[in-house]
């Protein structure tokens, strides 16, 4: 693969001669281009080496820029947090509260990076992680939990986490402990801005 991947970026620069155009934007090699196009052919470790560069790079991405491509909650009662994906990557945290959610922001292989409500970044096994849909309570002081009729029926913790049922754009409806009722979106995480759901 990357000798394949080589062979490309060779072909992707050095290949042609003179002048060429696009739009109104030009590109003119010089000899000192044919040059180093020459030594990259002649030494292709060069080009593995910018490779192996511009993936680190990459992979040094702040994750805080990754889009979330869905929510996930934890599973199990312990779920460990890894610097990645593999059980050789050292510990970062261990969450111990089941149904704590997670936003998925990549794949690979059986192993999830996952985001957490205060920020924290790693990879997780898919195994710890359910499809079941849990908000956690943010903000301070304790969220209004309201019933039919805008009747409140309970407050919840910074902190708490419940069910997720169903969505608007400005409140959802929770389920925790026999409390069911509507929040408003902004006291909790797990959830997108404009989400909408039955």
């Amino acid at each position: 693969m990357v000798r394949w991947i080589t062979k490309m970026l060779y072909l992707f620069v050095c290949r042609g001669s003179g002048r060429k155009t696009v739009s109104h934007l030009s590109w003119n090699r010089s000899k000192s281009g044919k040059k180093a196009c020459e030594q990259a052919k002649a030494r292709p470790e060069m080009i593995q080496s910018v490779l192996l560069l511009l993936a680190l790079t990459i992979a040094a991405l702040p994750a805080s820029a990754a889009p979330v491509l869905r929510y996930v909650s934890q599973r199990t009662d312990r779920a460990y947090l890894r610097e990645g994906p593999s059980y050789a990557h050292r510990v970062l945290w261990v969450y111990r509260h089941r149904g704590m959610p997670f936003a998925v922001t990549a794949s690979y292989d059986v192993w999830r990076r996952v985001t957490a409500a205060d920020g924290t970044t790693g990879w997780m096994s898919a195994s710890m992680l359910s499809d079941r849909r849990t908000i956690v309570v943010i903000g301070k002081g304790r969220a209004q939990i309201r019933g039919a009729g805008g009747k409140l029926v309970g407050l919840a913790d910074m902190g708490a986490i419940a069910n997720l049922k169903s969505c608007q754009l400005r409140v959802c409806e929770i389920s925790a402990r026999g409390i069911d009722g509507r929040i408003d979106k902004s006291r909790i995480w797990g959830v997108g801005a404009s989400e909408v759901f039955r």
